[in-house]
């Protein structure tokens, strides 16, 4: 299947300051909100998965002071058009976990996706420290 996911994520060092924090806490947010769902028959570690969640949780509320900041400011170029296309890809994404009913198989793929999401990330953050 595929999830479309957005053109932006191809291309990490485009984004600005402002516009990449935007981007982080969305997709940080999309992947907790995700993993918080029914992963009972993923055959995953509770406890990782809990470890992980506790991460993101942090990783969000240390980010959220300054998205909203971001926002209010509207301090930002294309991160809005960015976190609506994400919106879009991890919409699809939950919605092939239901139609699988959540089956093992259909979290594999979503995983696949997820693990793709952690390796944009770190590329986006290492942009953000040059």
């Amino acid at each position: 299947m595929d999830f479309q996911v957005p053109e932006e994520m191809n291309q990490a060092q485009q984004f600005r300051k402002e516009d990449a924090i935007l981007v982080i806490y969305e997709m940080l947010q999309q992947i907790f909100n995700i993993l918080t769902r029914d992963f009972s028959s993923t055959g995953w570690s509770e406890t990782i998965i809990e470890d992980l969640l506790v991460e993101l949780y942090g990783q969000m509320n240390r980010l959220q002071p300054i998205q909203k900041e971001i926002m209010q400011e509207q301090n930002f170029t294309m991160g809005d058009t960015t976190v609506l296309h994400l919106k879009k890809y991890y919409f699809n994404l939950v919605q092939y976990l239901e139609s699988k009913e959540y089956n093992r198989c259909a979290w594999t793929v979503v995983r696949v996706q997820i693990l793709t999401n952690f390796s944009f990330l770190m590329r986006l953050t290492a942009s953000l420290r040059d």
